[in-house]
């Protein structure tokens, strides 16, 4: 994808539907992300990413646990493989991203805290000595599956707090997401998996989410029923500390 000819497109598109001015203020808040799929049999995966699978984690890196129970491995991330298009917002060599879930097992209910960061891990390893390791008993393990990552542009929600704030003069009444649903349905949104760029909630923006926290993975249906999302502080992601990462789990 042309970065540059989607933001010029998406820049027009904006003032079209609520002006210059304001246009331009929405036009500036888009971040590159990517829709994550199964990669085409014959076509070659995103580096190592992959939905389930092993972990690739560096050596002596202990597995998380929550409640005593060893987390599943969701997805790998291979932000090597990004770095190009996502640019600043992972200025250090992030390397390969473990995103680990509790999922029930037997003799263990579903009682994780969702407000509580125990019950979803992210774990970075190098990607040049990271090695494959397995899930313990009796942590659940989920077959590989390697994903391309496509880049895509994306928009905040549009009922979300940095669209809210926009500077639309002193003389604009309606609510500014009502006039935004025709951009919004010519734009489109990531359906289905995605990686970082803005999160396309699918029950609105969650509260539990900082000003400051940075979308790193969606998952929808996967590995169990519902939606999943998880950030980080943006300060925390730049400088490699992961361990403030924040999961949401949106059900219906």
């Amino acid at each position: 994808m042309d970065l540059r000819a989607k933001r010029a497109e998406l820049s027009r598109l904006c003032a079209e539907v609520v002006g210059e001015s304001v246009g331009a203020q929405l036009a500036a808040l888009a971040r590159p992300a990517f829709q994550l799929r199964p990669a085409a049999a014959g076509q070659p995966a995103t580096g190592r990413s992959a939905l389930g699978g092993p972990a690739l984690l560096d050596p002596g890196t202990p597995w998380p646990h929550h409640r005593d129970v060893p987390l599943s491995l969701a997805a790998v991330l291979d932000t090597d493989t990004l770095a190009d298009v996502l640019g600043e917002p992972v200025p250090w060599q992030t390397g390969l991203l473990n995103f680990f879930v509790y999922d029930p097992v037997p003799d263990h209910e579903w009682d994780a805290d969702l407000t509580s960061p125990g019950w979803a891990r992210v774990i970075a390893a190098h990607s040049d000595r990271a090695v494959e390791r397995t899930a313990p008993e009796p942590a659940d393990s989920y077959e590989r599956i390697a994903i391309d990552a496509a880049p895509v542009l994306t928009l905040p929600d549009q009922w979300d707090d940095a669209v809210n704030r926009l500077d639309r003069g002193p003389h604009r009444q309606n609510i500014l997401g009502l006039e935004l649903h025709p951009l919004y349905e010519q734009w489109g949104e990531v359906d289905g998996h995605a990686a970082f760029g803005w999160p396309a909630w699918e029950l609105g923006p969650s509260p539990s989410w900082a000003d400051d926290h940075l979308h790193l993975l969606k998952l929808r249906a996967f590995p169990f029923d519902g939606t999943l999302y998880v950030s980080v502080p943006a300060a925390a992601l730049q400088s490699g500390d992961l361990s403030a990462a924040v999961a949401t789990l949106e059900t219906y």
